[in-house]
């Protein structure tokens, strides 16, 4: 009896404390705000939204509160009812949605075997070859050289003889790898000898004598340098593969219908009138007809045109453009059909960024029609603001720097007797002269007075600035300069207008907070604030 009483008693104190610290389980609120109970989680997942890269935690929770009193307002006027809302959420929507399909039908499925990698670099990749080539216009010329090459020995010899000013008959192609040789010229190049010559061989319409000079088999070091290429490929393929099985699998779930034999009928260059109502394509419950299909047959077509792109095959065009909108349409049905956003993570970010839309429509309603800035206004920021818009002045130079006294003095004679600066610098310095074009008032203060001191073509000297002496030759000065008002109205304006957006944001949140009930439970925000600053520390050791 005593210890159950002891075990109660424990207990009391426990919730008694946790309910004071905001941790209890059956309240676990960071802050109220209006009624709405906001925790630890929504603010992490707000957070790790809304930070910018190295953006510092906050001090308190005034920009989290800030944001869910605009949010808050946002629904209140019932903003995700406005089509700009909408538009945008289900764009972003689409776009996310098809990278996670993208992910889960495909990328996660792809799988790259190093003894694939192996086999392709062993069948492709190697030998190397050292490839000199010769090529003719026709197979007997070839055969003709070929025979003199026997006969004499050397096929260099004979190139230089036969070609002595030719850069069009005659190559060193250096080293080359199997791959980019058509099948049948890889084949017997890799099984030629070193100092033999293949062909004549067709290739490019021309007749070709290719001399193997020198072959460089398999290696690790090698295989390390292709082995990334190599995955590339076979990862793209796989891509592919598992693109068209998606596509497929689609086509039989959302019941498509193609008709070929219309399909097949369709002149695009001369459409038939009697065909464009009729049904070319069923997808579920979307159909097109003919008319449709044709319009985004010449949208695909203007588009090749303006960007120069080749349109060889006419009829390929319609297939392409048929399967591009079944491909695009099935696989945006399906990314939507699985409702990622209503799964973590996505579903933290998508939650983000319907909040940040409502907000965002709030301030195109209410904030940014008040925002009122004339030219009369840019222009008096313009003349209580010159020195913001003033070029500084430029010099360029060309300077000695030595820490040793003695050969300072030294250049500095040399200098006085008129020999030449850079021949100067050559003589007495490792480097020689640097020439840099800087503004003047980053000069340090005793380099700003010299060279202010010079005329272009002069030469003086700085005496001991901090460890070094410096000679300097002034080549060239530019003076600063005004900016004029027009060359910087709009940059003013764009500034103004942002302030005076942020003067009728705060003013906005000042009234709204006071007309608001909001209750911090600092205690949590305390104990939350400081495991995620350990957090941050955490990963910022780990690199």
């Amino acid at each position: 009896m005593i210890l159950r009483k002891l075990l109660v008693c424990l207990l009391m104190m426990f919730f008694v404390w946790s309910n004071a610290y905001g941790w209890s389980w059956s309240n676990p609120w960071l802050v109220r705000i209006n009624g709405v109970e906001y925790t630890k989680e929504d603010f992490v997942h707000w957070w790790e939204n809304w930070r910018e890269k190295d953006t510092p935690l906050p001090e308190t929770l005034e920009p989290f509160i800030d944001w869910f009193l605009l949010f808050q307002e946002g629904e209140r006027m019932r903003l995700f009812e406005d089509p700009s809302y909408r538009r945008k959420v289900r764009i972003f929507l689409e776009a996310r949605a098809l990278m996670l399909l993208k992910g889960e039908e495909v990328d996660r499925k792809i799988k790259i075997a190093r003894k694939e990698v192996k086999r392709i670099y062993r069948e492709e990749y190697v030998p190397i070859l050292h490839i000199k080539a010769v090529v003719f216009p026709s197979k007997e010329e070839a055969e003709s050289f070929l025979e003199e090459v026997k006969k004499k020995g050397s096929f260099e010899e004979l190139t230089r003889k036969k070609f002595p000013q030719s850069n069009r008959r005659v190559f060193d192609w250096g080293w080359k790898r199997p791959l980019v040789f058509p099948s049948s010229i890889k084949d017997e190049l890799v099984k030629t000898k070193e100092g033999e010559v293949v062909g004549p061989v067709k290739w490019m319409g021309r007749y070709w004598l290719l001399k193997l000079v020198e072959k460089k088999g398999a290696s690790d070091e090698d295989f390390g340098k292709v082995r990334g290429g190599i995955e590339n490929k076979l990862r793209k393929k796989q891509e592919g593969k598992l693109t068209l099985a998606l596509i497929n699998r689609l086509k039989r779930k959302y019941h498509v219908w193609i008709d070929e034999e219309l399909l097949k009928s369709i002149n695009i260059a001369d459409p038939q009138r009697e065909f464009m109502s009729r049904l070319l394509l069923r997808m579920g419950k979307l159909e097109m007809k003919v008319a449709d299909f044709l319009a985004q047959v010449k949208k695909e077509l203007d588009f090749r045109k303006k960007y120069r792109f080749p349109i060889k095959d006419k009829e390929k065009i319609k297939r392409i453009v048929l399967n591009n909108l079944i491909s695009q349409t099935l696989t945006s049905w399906e990314a939507l059909s699985r409702h990622y956003e209503r799964k973590p993570p996505f579903k933290w970010v998508y939650r983000f960024y319907c909040q940040h839309r409502i907000i965002k429509e709030l301030e195109n309603q209410l904030f940014w029609p008040k925002v009122k800035v004339t030219e009369e206004d840019a222009r008096r920021y313009y003349q209580e603001h010159l020195d913001e818009f003033r070029l500084p002045g430029l010099v360029k130079v060309a300077f000695i720097q030595t820490g040793d006294e003695k050969l300072a003095q030294r250049i500095e004679k040399a200098l006085n007797r008129g020999e030449d600066f850079f021949e100067v610098a050559r003589k007495f310095t490792f480097h020689g002269a640097t020439v840099q074009r800087i503004p003047t008032n980053r000069l340090m203060p005793e380099m700003r007075e010299l060279v202010l001191s010079l005329s272009p073509g002069e030469v003086g000297s700085s005496g001991k600035v901090g460890d070094y002496f410096y000679i300097v030759k002034l080549i060239e000065r530019v003076e600063e300069r005004q900016k004029p008002f027009e060359e910087v109205k709009k940059s003013i304006t764009e500034k103004l207008k942002k302030e005076r957006f942020e003067e009728i944001k705060k003013s906005y949140l000042s009234e709204l907070k006071r007309m608001s009930k909001i209750k911090v439970n600092e205690a949590a925000w305390k104990r939350l604030r400081k495991e995620l600053r350990e957090r941050d520390e955490t990963n910022k050791k780990a690199g």
